[in-house]
Formats: structure tokens, C-alpha cells, sequence
């Protein structure tokens, strides 16, 4: 059996995609409600607030502690390199004035549609010569509705929203 790795399959071209180096260990996935409380109460002897229901949020993925590690390559052992290519993730685009939307997928799971919100990383071990070896990053990732049209819309991609996510 074949390790599957989970990736950002980007809709704006390929130069955009990125594969994990390791896969994540967690994946922390946030749906909310948009709701409005009224300051008065709908009844005054049980002080209860009346709640308007408005629309859901955004979906929200998390993924912390992905991990860089080119310690023991015997070639291209500067990590950098392939921070660089996560960078792109929250670069915008400069023709769409938006940053790249990927699909992100682990194996045949399509989890969302989504922009990358947020990047963090850390470089944490070096080589005597300060190149970084290792590296750890955390994203986050906001659903983009599927039915929203891109500029200059990409060609169809065989990729399909997994529901069920």
C-alpha cells in the first residue's frame, strides 16, 4: 500500500501546489453559526435572549506541527527552499488580486476549498554554518464557497468537495 500524501492542489496552476513532506498527525476542522442576540429579553420573568440565526461561518482547518526535515538528505539540505514554496500559499496572485485557492486533499479525501488564512513556522535546528535542516509550520486554511467564480476560472479539475467534511 502506496503512503498517500495530504496536499494543497491549487485551482490557479500547478505552480501553486504543495505536497507535505510528512503527513499531519492532526487536522482540526471548525464550523460555527453566525447568530445575533437581542439585548432584551423575550420574556421578562425568564430573562431567555431572543437569538436571530443568520448564516454558517466559514469552514475552518487547522494544521499544526507540519513538519520539515532535510537533516539527513544528501541533497538540497537547505530547508528554506521548501518553506519558500509554503509561502506562496499566502502570497497573492498579482493578475487576480487574491492569493491561490487549492483544494486541500489527503489521499482521495477532498477536505475543502479554501484559501490559506494564516502561516506560521519555526526554523528549529541548523547546520554549523546557520543553513536551516529542520523546520516546523502550522496553517490555517478558510473554506472559499465552490460556486464562486474565479477570475479567469482555471480548467475543470477532476477534484470534487467531499461533503461529508
Amino acid at each position: 500500500m502506496t503512503l498517500e500524501k495530504a496536499e494543497l492542489h491549487s485551482l490557479d496552476g500547478s505552480s501553486y501546489d504543495f505536497e507535505f513532506l510528512y503527513n499531519p498527525t492532526s487536522i482540526s476542522i471548525s464550523r460555527k453559526v453566525n447568530v445575533s442576540e437581542n439585548d432584551g429579553a423575550r420574556t421578562k420573568d425568564k430573562g431567555i435572549p431572543k437569538v436571530s440565526f443568520a448564516h454558517p461561518k466559514a469552514t475552518i482547518i487547522s494544521i499544526k506541527d507540519i513538519i520539515f526535515d532535510s537533516y539527513e538528505d544528501s541533497g538540497d539540505r537547505n530547508v528554506g527552499n521548501k518553506i519558500q514554496k509554503l509561502t506562496q500559499t499566502v502570497k497573492f496572485i498579482q493578475a487576480k488580486q487574491r492569493p491561490p485557492v487549492y483544494v486541500f486533499a489527503w489521499g482521495n479525501i477532498n477536505y475543502l476549498r479554501c484559501y490559506v488564512e494564516s502561516l506560521d513556522y519555526q526554523l528549529t535546528l541548523f547546520l554549523p554554518n546557520g543553513t536551516p535542516v529542520r523546520a516546523k509550520a502550522s496553517i490555517t486554511l478558510k473554506e472559499v464557497d465552490p460556486y464562486q467564480s474565479l477570475t479567469n476560472p482555471p480548467p475543470q479539475s477532476d477534484r470534487t468537495i467531499d461533503s461529508r467534511w
